[in-house]
């Protein structure tokens, strides 16, 4: 792998477009709830049966989609005299009001789903029933509709429980439920109205302003109303991929503690109706910012030390999946920098990009290996205020670098000696950060460079990066095209990694896989969206003015599988401008993965 000449000149990606004139762009393709401070956390004197609820048989189970709130009902309650109910026409902030007052109560709540109405209208009087509920409280202006109960209705407002009613045992004063935020990005859900509201502006984007402690901590984004997101080049507004954020409010918590032997994890997937069903038959209700059990450190304890485990949202996977993944929690020995066992989602990681052998190819290379880790560290810790999530520093090293010389071997591709590149590695390491093998493989498959790479692989906390940009075949020189690869050959390297990770019992290693034009991953619905022990990143690494990455930005993200995470990369020279962390952190979806060069 290693050679004592010098490096034949290395190609870059800023020499390669000017010598081809490229194209760089990707080508083809609320309401607020009303205070609960004024409900009273008193049982009402009855509160003791006016819910009651049961054990849970099963050790290890998962309630998958559940709108209506009726399948957790039906796990963890025997009985409840009152209940909340929103009409099929209610809007996201209503059936968020809904949820917080029956938790207010510490009664159940079930919201009829206007994309299912007739099958969850009969779910839900199936369950009135039997859970034997005398009384239905909706709020007012929310119409039912043709409910057959034959419980008495109470209309009120959604800071008010109505008199006489009993209250459960597991009530909150604090919100349970934010509004509006099934979506990350404008706090509505659909981002090209907002946008198209906005100011355009196709040369930068428009950052919010640093959110407060408590907005930090907040699951509703803070969004403000009317947000500036940016457009696309011809104006157009941008739109980002949907991704789910957490509905519920992350630092509600009963009057009374829990009476349960096992513990409920929920996810950003998880529904209002079954997260607050959960919480008011008073379970152990853990908030996880991924649907695994290895999400956290206290998720990761928790199952060390018991796996009565029941998890509520569809992204849990299968009973079977959730039950191996318990067992990879138990096993964890290395959780990952900032804790947890996962890579992503649940962090971010920002990276210096290049070479250790000096600035030619990126930002890593212009100081020593000492001072890049501090540069590293002082980038992580610029991100931090705008986000709640842990930011990990990193390097991602080029390994293999496009050469624009054959080589020995005629690979166009020339091999950085793991000795050189492994100091590095433990420097960024033992500064509590994370490591990336960048591979740029010319003539080579992605699998026979990986492969040179084994033995820094096997370390716990280095990753892979794959540059399709660099792959050549038959006749084909550097400079003269963009490279792709096939999805197969990307998958042929998940199976391997994924192989070596379990063989050698390691955390979960990310494999970013860079991407600025569509043609560059050929049958891309076919690569695999990830493993337990792999977090897929697509790296959408477009540079020049802000509405030109942002083109790219949307357009690479198009059916791109939700499994599977985001990069973004800024560029010291190329891009104009430059976004600050500020600004990067405004890009919706909020990237993973950022790395400069």
């Amino acid at each position: 792998m290693s050679s004592s000449r010098p490096f034949a000149r290395p190609v870059t990606r800023r020499t390669f477009l000017t010598t081809v004139g490229a194209a760089v762009t990707a080508l083809g393709a609320a309401g607020v709830a009303g205070s609960l401070s004024g409900c009273s956390s008193s049982s009402g004197g009855g509160g003791n049966d006016t819910v009651s609820t049961k054990k849970v048989s099963d050790k290890t189970d998962v309630i998958g989609d559940d709108p209506t709130g009726t399948k957790t009902s039906s796990t963890f309650l025997d009985s409840a005299k009152a209940a909340v109910v929103t009409g099929p026409s209610a809007d996201s902030a209503t059936r968020a009001q809904a949820c917080n007052l029956a938790a207010s109560a510490g009664v159940p709540v079930f919201l009829i789903d206007a994309t299912n109405e007739d099958d969850s209208r009969k779910d839900i009087e199936s369950e009135l029933d039997r859970l034997g509920v005398d009384d239905i409280v909706t709020l007012k202006g929310d119409s039912l509709g043709s409910l057959s109960s034959s419980a008495k209705t109470h209309e009120t407002t959604p800071d008010s429980w109505p008199d006489g009613l009993d209250k459960g045992q597991y009530s909150f004063r604090d919100l349970v439920i934010i509004p509006d935020a099934p979506i990350e990005g404008d706090g509505s859900g659909t981002a090209p109205a907002a946008a198209a509201s906005a100011a355009a502006s196709t040369s930068s984007t428009t950052s919010s302003s640093k959110p407060s402690s408590s907005a930090k901590k907040s699951a509703s984004s803070s969004a403000p109303s009317t947000p500036n997101l940016p457009t696309t080049s011809d104006g157009a507004p941008y739109t980002p991929r949907p991704v789910l954020t957490a509905p519920w409010n992350p630092d509600s918590k009963a009057d009374k503690e829990p009476d349960s032997d096992g513990h409920v994890f929920v996810a950003p997937d998880t529904s209002p109706a079954s997260f607050t069903n959960a919480s008011v038959a008073g379970q152990n209700v853990v908030r996880l910012p991924a649907a695994d059990p290895r999400a956290t450190h206290e998720s990761i304890e928790i199952v060390k030390k018991d796996d009565h485990v029941i998890a509520l949202g569809e992204l849990f996977g299968d009973k079977d999946t959730l039950s191996r993944r318990i067992d990879k929690a138990k096993n964890v020995d290395k959780e990952q920098p900032g804790g947890g066992g996962l890579v992503t989602p649940g962090r971010h990681i920002v990276a210096l990009y290049g070479s250790t052998d000096g600035p030619d190819l990126g930002c890593l290379g212009e100081q020593g290996k000492d001072a890049s880790v501090a540069r590293a560290k002082k980038m992580a810790k610029s991100y931090e205020a705008f986000t709640d999530q842990p930011v990990i520093p990193a390097f991602e090293i080029i390994a293999t670098v496009a050469s624009s010389e054959p080589e020995k071997d005629n690979s166009y591709s020339r091999f950085i000696d793991s000795d050189t590149v492994e100091p590095w590695i433990d420097a960024i390491n033992k500064a509590g950060g994370y490591a990336v093998i960048d591979l740029q493989p010319g003539r080579m498959t992605l699998l026979e460079q990986a492969k040179k790479y084994e033995k820094l692989l096997k370390k716990p906390y280095v990753g892979l990066a794959l540059d399709p940009e660099w792959r050549l075949y038959g006749n084909e020189l550097p400079m003269e095209q963009i490279g792709h690869v096939d999805a197969q050959e990307i998958n042929d390297v998940v199976k391997w990694l994924d192989k070596l990770t379990e063989g050698n019992k390691l955390p979960q290693k990310p494999l970013v896989v860079h991407q600025f034009k569509v043609h560059m991953i050929r049958n891309r619905d076919k690569m695999i969206p990830g493993t337990d022990n792999i977090a897929m990143v697509i790296h959408i690494d477009g540079h020049g003015s802000q509405s030109i990455k942002l083109d790219t930005w949307h357009v690479i993200q198009q059916d791109l599988n939700p499994k599977i995470s985001l990069g973004w990369k800024n560029f010291y020279d190329e891009d104009k401008p430059m976004l600050d962390p500020k600004d990067t952190m405004v890009i919706k979806p909020r990237p993973d993965f950022i790395s400069y060069q």
